[in-house]
């Protein structure tokens, strides 16, 4: 992060990379992050025992889908947005309307950027939840085309960086980590992708 940057850490859970960053020197005041879940962010609480450090005004509970939700206080005003394991909870109409939700929250500026990371698919395409509806799973080719697509119909370009996390996939093959919650052809992705 630049001096001054605005950071928002979207679906943090109980704040661990917002906290990092604090740890790491950021501005606290710099930093935001939010969550569905008001008991994700009371866990993160409990588990840091941090309120003295870390202000309960750096997190919010908002709805990436609500019309109206604590995120519109920073539309426009984020320098970076982190999103992991976020897009991938969506369906593709969904997760559409979450990353349009996220590009609106970003300054209008060449160097903003939005990164993280989520699971993927060497064939990209909806997959069935095992508790019910469906999430789209990107392969580096889909997800790429999906960004830029959505930034032209927002009015803005993007450098999209995507690739398949080989450490992931090393894992994955050698039946190590979350081996029975993979299906064939899953991937983890990376992201960056800067404004233009």
């Amino acid at each position: 992060m630049k001096s001054g940057d605005q950071f928002l850490d979207i679906g943090c859970c109980f704040g661990q990379d917002v906290r990092r960053l604090a740890f790491d020197g950021a501005p606290v005041e710099n930093l935001h992050g939010s969550d569905l879940e008001q008991p994700f962010i009371d866990l993160g609480y409990d588990l840091f025992l941090d309120e003295a450090k870390m202000p309960r005004s750096t997190f919010m509970v908002a709805d990436v889908f609500a019309d109206e939700s604590r995120l519109d206080e920073l539309a426009g005003k984020m320098d970076i947005v982190h999103a992991a394991s976020f897009f991938h909870l969506f369906n593709l109409e969904d997760g559409t309307k979450a990353a349009k939700k996220v590009m609106s929250l970003m300054r209008n500026r060449p160097g903003s950027m939005v990164l993280g990371r989520q699971m993927g698919n060497k064939t990209a395409g909806e997959m069935v939840r095992r508790r019910g509806g469906s999430a789209y799973r990107h392969n580096p080719e889909s997800f790429k085309k999906w960004w830029n697509e959505l930034g032209e119909s927002m009015g803005t370009k993007w450098d999209v960086i995507v690739e398949y996390d080989h450490t992931f996939v090393l894992k994955a093959e050698r039946g190590e980590g979350q081996d029975s919650l993979l299906r064939q052809g899953d991937m983890r992705l990376r992201f960056c992708m800067k404004m233009l």
